[in-house]
């Protein structure tokens, strides 16, 4: 919620967790932000494949 918020970013989140790597904060909990994943599509829009 803090992240997809906007508020906060992930080292923010990772300290106020008391994680001392935002790489745990974001193992540990990405599978709840399913919805900020980009789709197949937007990865090869991004990337510049048709």
């Amino acid at each position: 919620m803090w992240l997809s918020s906007g508020r906060f970013n992930i080292a923010q989140v990772a300290r106020m967790l008391g994680h001392h790597d935002p790489s745990i904060t974001l193992s540990t909990y990405i599978h709840v932000m399913p919805h900020d994943l980009p789709t197949g599509e937007q990865v090869a829009a991004a990337v510049g494949v048709a």
